[in-house]
């Protein structure tokens, strides 16, 4: 029986959309941070525009992440950085 691997989540937009989801928060509470329309917000996440670089800077810092973190790293990578910070904190 084949293995079945998942590619890694490497294009900006389904980054964030794989943080967003896994993160358990919804387009329209995203889209309020960065103060435009679940619309709007959702043109980004189907790359159906180009990100500027106000909502580039909002979403890392809603995610709480430098924004070249979200050039650098995987999706999944992202994540564990992301869990791993917040464990931390707990300590």
């Amino acid at each position: 029986m084949a293995k079945y691997h998942r590619r890694p989540v490497t294009e900006l937009h389904l980054k964030i959309r794989f943080l967003r989801e896994h993160l358990h928060v919804n387009q329209s509470d995203l889209a309020t941070a960065l103060g435009i329309s679940q619309r709007a917000y959702s043109k980004i996440e189907n790359n159906e525009t180009c990100m500027q670089l106000d909502h580039l800077e909002g979403i890392a810092s809603f995610f709480a992440v430098p924004m070249p973190h979200l050039f650098v790293y995987s999706g999944r990578e992202l994540l564990l950085l992301l869990v791993q910070t917040r464990i931390a904190e707990l300590e």
